[in-house]
């Protein structure tokens, strides 16, 4: 863009100055005021524009002498839709006009008016991001490199006991499709595993231990050491080379220890009562003993993950800017620093380019800003508020200062996606309601259900001898009891079998919180079909409003059936006298195989300004430290940014409730360690979830919240002064999967938040090189104004020679 020169602002601060337009429709100059061209002088425009994603817009009103411009009227008309506008706007300089570039774009549509005879046109145009607008990809998938890692031997994490394990760091995250594959001492690992793909971490069921032969390093003539701990039931053999004419020849390998010669141990050492080769000659060499015992295995890994240098932001903005016709010399992008998560783009998910660009723009920073500027161009870079501004306003006519806390927030709750939540029924207990009676066989047991097998199942079966009457539907089958209430996603429910053959039957789910009182989830939830072998899912309803301790399964119909007993009864004198009798036996059967409880699959980080908890008014004693549960002896509390010592309050580090001695006064602030839940991955196919990965083991990452200790003269400070612990939530973001992720989204939100404290509305005489994203000095001592501001949006607009601007800035507090 061109840059005013100290000549051209004199010229606009001279009483009377005048600008000039040039309008250029498909590169072809047609209107140009300074020299008349043609006789269709500008009447007027408007041009928007804003940081946020989105189109700028020009509306100008040209005149139309006899309606010679309009649509109808010409053959080819020059301010048609589809044609590309550029307007300048040009200022006089002396002898020359300097000219800026304002807009440039696609026309979309005119407007002919006939006003009592005067003629005049409006046409409305768009920025070039309507050629993303425009385009419609068919499929496309963006997806970074996978590289491949085979057989990497995993270290054990520290105090891992065994049984977990961990990855190279700089492979992160392990990917799912492939699924990573593990091996004990070279032998696949099929089950009993729990992984976390996100931190390259694996959590076995049981230690890695098997017995593992270890070269053993000699000491002394008696003494020898591998590198493991000797184990009874160990086993010392030894091995050695005959030299034949100095050349080795024959090798002898798993060898006993001479006669009379015996082994101890103690720690890694196995001690000798003599020379383990002692009846060995000098020509026998490459002398060494072989311990076999139990001992850690050798854990490793075949897995996959992303490379970080593909799929970056930039790359896939540039690439769908040119499947949309942008060439390239058009797209000046700066890195987005940021590989993209594998995303995917057809005609049935989205409507058009720019809406595929939005979901590209949710994986980037919200600063990361995305537009095209006054010569056409598509652009993308990081902006904010400078600390030098690039120029001081001037030639400001009216300045409005509101201070409101409408928009603004010191508190975040930002939403991430578990891809993969936890199954809450390894650790539920399942309770048969339906006992055995003279007509009703059960058969298995309540725990089959939840043991994460689809191999068994728990069954009821009514038989009933020449009586067609049904059993008494609906009827409680079963009650599961959560260790803990929890809130629930869904509820999937796996229809059983008779002897392998397949049944039909309905089932309806009840939840409670309490053991008492019973809700149905929803209607969805009253009578669900099923047949073997098939799922059965419920969601929704009472699961979004309350957290479920119970769950209860209802039979509703079963499967039913008749068997014909037909057989022959003899009768009369001697029994020669035969009769065929026959029995019917009616049958009703249900079969549950397993439930899966998924736990609510939303991932929720809060983050305020400075952690702040509460402001203490002298009267509460009570707080609460939203992201739980911490980690123990992790919380430091500040008031007013002085640290409080520990003995002037508790703390619940499961709940997060702070308790104070004496009712505080002033901000409370906190640095904190939460505990929080890994990201656990399983088959993502339910019908073969279970054969491999059984959950044994509930694992904990940290998350470190620090920042608390904020002083009095700071911004954060002063603005919990002024609004206090104001809230407002984001909604859920599929692309973020991760604590991390969430918490570092909240924080970015904070502080692009906190620019709405202070917001200004100027209108100004005129600036033709002004922009988006700029950084201003603007200064008005009435106002008490001495700040640097970021420009958020332009408004700029002219009728007949005289342009005005109104701008709209922001401030960056935090």
């Amino acid at each position: 863009m061109a840059v005013l020169t100290p000549a051209g602002n004199q010229a606009l601060k001279q009483k009377n100055f005048v600008s000039h337009t040039r309008i250029y429709i498909n590169d072809v100059l047609h209107i140009d005021t300074s020299v008349n061209v043609i006789d269709t002088p500008v009447i007027g425009y408007q041009i928007n524009r804003s940081r946020k994603l989105g189109a700028a817009k020009l509306t100008l009103n040209v005149a139309n002498p006899g309606g010679v411009y309009s649509f109808k009227r010409q053959e080819n008309p020059i301010l048609g839709h589809g044609n590309t506008i550029r307007l300048q706007e040009g200022i006089v300089v002396g002898e020359n006009i300097e000219w800026f570039t304002r807009f440039t774009g696609i026309i979309i549509s005119q407007v002919a008016s006939n006003n009592g005879g005067k003629m005049s046109l409006k046409v409305y145009a768009m920025d070039h991001m309507k050629r993303l607008l425009d385009y419609l990809p068919d499929d496309i998938t963006y997806s970074p490199d996978m590289i491949a890692v085979k057989g990497e031997v995993l270290t054990e994490v520290e105090g891992g006991n065994l049984m977990h394990f961990q990855g190279g760091i700089e492979n992160l995250p392990w990917v799912d499709i492939p699924y990573p594959i593990f091996y004990k001492d070279g032998i696949k690992i099929k089950e009993n595993y729990e992984i976390d793909l996100i931190n390259g971490e694996v959590y076995f069921g049981e230690k890695m231990t098997g017995r593992r032969k270890f070269d053993a390093v000699k000491v002394s003539s008696t003494i020898y050491t591998i590198s493991s701990s000797v184990n009874p039931g160990y086993e010392v053999r030894r091995s050695f080379t005959l030299l034949a004419g100095g050349v080795p020849g024959q090798a002898f390998t798993d060898q006993a220890l001479p006669r009379g010669v015996t082994v101890s141990y103690s720690g890694k050492q196995v001690v000798f009562s003599q020379d383990p080769f002692k009846d060995l000659g000098v020509e026998y060499v490459d002398r060494k003993i072989h311990v076999t015992t139990e001992g850690p295995s050798q854990v490793t890994a075949d897995y996959w993950y992303y490379d970080d240098a593909t799929n970056q932001g930039e790359q896939v903005i540039r690439d769908l800017a040119i499947k949309a016709g942008f060439k390239e010399e058009q797209i000046i992008l700066d890195p987005t620093n940021l590989s993209l998560k594998p995303i995917r783009f057809t005609n049935l998910t989205i409507k058009n380019g720019f809406e595929a660009l939005q979901k590209i723009k949710q994986q980037l920073s919200p600063n990361y800003i995305i537009t095209c500027d006054t010569a056409g161009n598509l652009r993308g870079y990081h902006a904010s508020q400078q600390v030098v501004a690039d120029y001081d306003l001037e030639l400001i006519k009216k300045i409005d200062a509101p201070i409101s806390e409408e928009s603004l927030y010191s508190v975040v709750v930002a939403h991430g996606l578990d891809l993969n939540p936890n199954d809450l029924g390894k650790t539920a207990v399942a309770t048969n309601l339906l006992p055995p009676t003279s007509v009703i066989e059960v058969g298995g047991s309540p725990e089959l259900v939840l043991n994460k097998s689809a191999d068994d199942q728990m069954s009821w079966h009514w038989v009933q001898m020449n009586n067609d009457v049904p059993p008494d539907f609906p009827t409680d089958l079963l009650k599961i009891t959560l260790a803990e209430a929890k809130k629930i996603e869904e509820i999937n429910i796996l229809c059983g079998d008779y002897k392998g053959g397949t049944i039909q039957q309905s089932i309806s789910v009840q939840v409670s919180e309490d053991g008492d009182n019973w809700f149905y989830i929803d209607r969805s939830s009253r009578g669900v079909s099923g047949s073997s072998s098939q799922w059965s899912t419920v969601n929704g309803g009472e699961l979004e409003k309350r957290k479920i301790k119970h769950i209860k399964l209802i039979a509703e119909a079963s499967s039913d059936w008749v068997e014909t007993h037909t057989y022959s009864k003899r009768s009369g004198f001697l029994g020669l006298k035969t009769s065929v009798k026959s029995d019917n036996y009616y049958h009703w059967y249900f079969a549950v195989k397993e439930v899966q409880i998924w736990e609510e699959n939303t991932i929720p980080v809060t983050s305020s300004v400075g952690n702040c908890i509460g402001i203490g008014n002298g009267v509460n004693t009570i707080f609460t430290i939203p992201n739980i549960p911490l980690e123990e002896g992790s919380v430091s509390l500040y008031i007013d940014g002085q640290l409080k010592a520990a003995q002037f309050y508790t703390v619940d580090y499961t709940s997060g409730q702070v308790i104070f001695i004496t009712p505080p006064v002033g901000i409370i602030t906190a640095n904190y360690t939460a505990e929080t839940k890994k990201q656990p991955r399983y088959q993502s196919n339910q019908s073969d979830r279970y054969l491999n990965n059984v959950t044994l083991i509930s694992p904990v990452n940290r998350e470190v919240f620090s920042g608390g200790d904020i002083s009095i003269d700071s911004a954060a400070y002063k603005l919990l002064k002024k609004i206090g612990l104001k809230k407002t939530a984001l909604k859920i973001d599929n692309y973020l999967n991760s604590v991390t992720d969430v918490k570092k989204r909240g924080e970015e939100i904070l502080q692009e938040i906190s620019r709405l404290e202070e917001t200004l509305d100027i209108d100004v005489i005129y600036r033709p090189d002004v922009d988006i994203c700029q950084t201003i000095g603007v200064f008005d001592a009435a106002l008490g104004l001495t700040e640097m501001y970021f420009i958020e949006e332009i408004t700029e607009s002219k009728q007949g020679y005289r342009p005005t601007l109104n701008i709209k800035v922001s401030n960056y507090s935090l």
